[in-house]
């Protein structure tokens, strides 16, 4: 059953040569017919394309437009769809969705086009996530990760998983209901021990695949941190490429955090060059050493530079979890092994760096074909499934009474349906999908 109609403007507000305004709902095949004096859409079978005019409730004349008309059950939504292409001027794009509103729909919220596509079974919630993910990738490789779990490929997946629990729980809970038959059980036990680590690896090669692919889809944060006058700015600029940071040699004149963003190898890279980590009496530079500790303790990656000529590195503020890189920066002043990665920001030899950072978060692994979880929920979820079912095989491998097995197995089976939204609460729905843009 189609719910009430929803319009939104399905591109940027911005002008530009087309514009499309999407709307979703009961009637609102109707409400085209009016707009366009077409009755005729009212019947239709199957997707329908309209070129002609839009005028509004009153008879004024809106656009010259090409719509798409969808029926119920045969849209990406599976309710009634219009999706109206028309010239780009945001003013138009506004006017249209007035005429939408007098015939009584309402504005869209966030992500509401794909929660009605979730909600009406065109996608479990592990695609829908993905269509975020692909609108928020910032490299090829991010979008080409986030098609693969679109595309059905990663539920595919975690379904095999599900199966393979769901058909363990039932033998389990059928050894409980005869409980006489103790052969059964001691078959049930190795059996557990047999099949269950198997869906525990196919289990975690999805998180491990799952947590680079949300790396390369969001991108990495790397803090540039060292003493002053070890070349930290210099050495962000020939990462860029450009001149982003001003470089003297007067120290402390970097006194606030500079950024500057490229792609390497496919993954999004943001530079975070900090204040010279040192002890200062000016209160703007103390700002800006303050500024960079707190980016240091938030990034993904944290380069340590020093000048290879004394390899002197400053004390790190307490509270780093991310792999650290140890930079030897102004290799063209001395050949020497001093251990770390050497570069020289001067000669812009810095491809070493780059390629540690890939390698530091092991993204240079990343299969960008093979399925892949590409959020955190996703990621939290099945890997709680996978210490849920590592639990029932030690109370297996102990012979613990099936009774006790089976919880974790039930709680692994119940965390994999809310991966795949069978069994998602409306609070987490809404919450999933308020991160969507409006018209998405």
């Amino acid at each position: 059953m189609d719910r009430e109609a929803i319009v939104a403007l399905a591109t940027p507000p911005l002008r530009s040569a087309l514009l499309v305004v999407r709307s979703s709902g009961a009637g609102v095949l109707s409400v085209l017919a009016d707009l366009m004096g077409r009755p005729s859409v009212l019947s239709i079978q199957e997707r329908t394309s309209l070129v002609g005019l839009l005028r509004d409730s009153e008879g004024r004349p809106l656009d010259q437009v090409v719509a798409l008309a969808y029926p119920s059950g045969k849209s990406s939504t599976g309710e009634e769809v219009v999706e109206i292409i028309a010239h780009g001027n945001p003013l138009i794009g506004e006017r249209i969705i007035k005429a939408f509103l007098a015939k009584g729909a309402r504005m869209a919220k966030p992500g509401e086009f794909t929660l009605r596509a979730f909600l009406n079974g065109k996608m479990d919630l592990v695609e829908a996530e993905a269509v975020n993910a692909l609108i928020g990738s910032a490299s090829e490789e991010g979008a080409s990760l986030s098609l693969v779990a679109l595309e059905g490929s990663s539920s595919k997946e975690l379904e095999t998983a599900l199966e393979a629990i769901a058909s363990l729980l039932a033998s389990i809970e059928t050894s409980i209901d005869f409980p006489e038959f103790e052969d059964l059980e001691k078959d049930l036990h190795s059996k557990i021990l047999r099949e269950t680590p198997l869906v525990i690896k196919k289990l975690e090669d999805l998180v491990s695949q799952g947590k680079a692919a949300t790396t390369v889809i969001k991108g990495v944060d790397v803090a540039i941190v060292g003493l002053p006058n070890v070349g930290k700015s210099s050495l962000l600029n020939a990462l860029l490429g450009e001149e982003r940071a001003i470089v003297t040699d007067i120290p402390g004149t970097t006194r606030d955090v500079v950024t500057g963003e490229i792609v390497h190898k496919g993954v999004p890279i943001r530079f975070l060059d900090t204040a010279g980590v040192r002890s200062s009496d000016d209160p703007v530079e103390q700002k800006g050493i303050e500024k960079g500790e707190e980016a240091i303790r938030k990034a993904d990656v944290v380069l340590v530079v020093s000048d290879i000529r004394d390899g002197e590195e400053p004390a790190l503020p307490e509270g780093i979890r991310s792999p650290i890189i140890h930079v030897r920066n102004k290799a063209d002043l001395a050949h020497k092994d001093s251990g770390g990665v050497s570069a020289s920001a001067i000669n812009g030899e810095v491809a070493g760096v780059l390629d540690a950072i890939v390698s530091a978060l092991s993204l240079d692994k990343v299969r960008l074909n093979s399925p892949a979880l590409v959020s955190e929920r996703q990621l939290d979820l099945v890997s709680r499934a996978s210490r849920s079912l590592k639990e029932a095989v030690r109370l297996s491998g102990e012979r613990a009474p099936l009774s006790l097995v089976a919880l974790p197995v039930q709680e692994a089976h119940a965390l994999l349906k809310e991966v795949l939204g069978a069994s998602s609460s409306s609070d987490i729905e809404d919450e999933i999908f308020s991160r969507f843009c409006v018209g998405k």
